[in-house]
């Protein structure tokens, strides 16, 4: 696996999964790296994807993988095959090339946004603005986009528990807490955006190689 050019901090780790490799990102400070790619070289904005979590807590064998979820009035965890809430569209900032909106594009009633509190909003003028920066690969399949989000006007970073399901803005301090005699880590704190497909057959697919 290739290292991206920013500033993180490369921490070995229990390989929690076959195909998970044991550097694991991690945010070194609670400064955003300017000097980044803008969101359009890293993102097709025609597309759409799944976010899945860069995992680096504990596996569970019995668990499917999970991915950013926004059905419900406040966005959380859940799987691939939900049903609702799994697919985003990229909606690149006007005024910082190295942020993004994003919008839930297959809830029931309309395209729901994700607001800076983690709330899913009816509209893009309530949507948070989240800074993008790369990072390492976690699956590293072709087109997937592996990336550390953080909310712009406090620069907490997106974080995820696997195991309670939920969604977490913490500092750099927070996020990196670890738990247990062993000293596993407590959140993930990056994310990987696979493109989605509306046809069945390929989605399905998909899902065969992430599990894999």
């Amino acid at each position: 696996m290739s290292g991206s050019d920013l500033d993180l901090a490369d921490i070995a780790a229990e390989d929690f999964s076959p195909d998970t490799a044991n550097v694991v990102p991690t945010p070194v400070d609670d400064e955003f790296e300017e000097d980044v790619p803008a969101v359009t070289s890293l993102f097709d904005t025609e597309k759409t994807y799944f976010f899945g979590t860069w995992r680096r807590t504990p596996y569970d064998v019995e668990a499917f993988p999970r991915c950013l979820c926004g059905s419900g009035d406040v966005a959380c965890l859940d799987g691939f095959d939900a049903a609702a809430g799994v697919i985003w569209r990229v909606i690149p900032s006007r005024l910082l090339p190295n942020a993004l909106h994003l919008v839930c594009v297959d809830n029931a009633d309309a395209p729901s946004y994700l607001a800076a509190d983690l709330s899913m909003a009816s509209d893009l003028a309530s949507a948070g603005l989240f800074r993008c920066e790369p990072t390492k690969p976690f699956r590293g399949m072709p087109g997937d986009v592996p990336v550390i989000l953080r909310e712009n006007s406090t620069g907490l970073v997106l974080c995820s528990s696997e195991s309670a399901g939920t969604l977490h803005l913490l500092t750099a301090e927070e996020a990196d807490n670890t738990t247990g005699p062993g000293g596993v880590y407590a959140f993930n704190c990056a994310w990987e955006a696979s493109m989605a497909d509306a046809d069945p057959i390929e989605r399905d697919a998909f899902l065969a190689r992430y599990v894999n």
